[in-house]
């Protein structure tokens, strides 16, 4: 399981060959404890927690293809980051 999300279509256009959502990613699992490992390299490794991610995604569609981009920043403040 990679998260649960919910989110809203800000816009989509007449034809419906584009799209604008807005939405967050709960639950992104990317909880890590590495104390749990008998390897004693990946114990030197940092701790990681799950994290809350807000998404903004673009969509076009053609009949030769998609183009879909995304943008997701870390609103827990955990992992401090923005991925795109």
């Amino acid at each position: 399981m990679r998260g649960l999300s919910a989110g809203v279509k800000l816009y989509s256009a007449p034809n419906q060959s584009q799209e604008l959502l807005l939405g967050a990613t709960y639950l992104r699992q990317y909880r890590f404890k590495p104390d749990k490992s008998k390897d004693a390299q990946i114990k030197r490794l940092n701790e990681r927690k799950d994290s809350v991610m807000l998404d903004a995604a673009y969509n076009f569609y053609t009949p030769y293809g998609n183009l879909e981009t995304q943008v997701s920043h870390d609103v827990s403040g955990l992992s401090k980051g923005t991925r795109a």
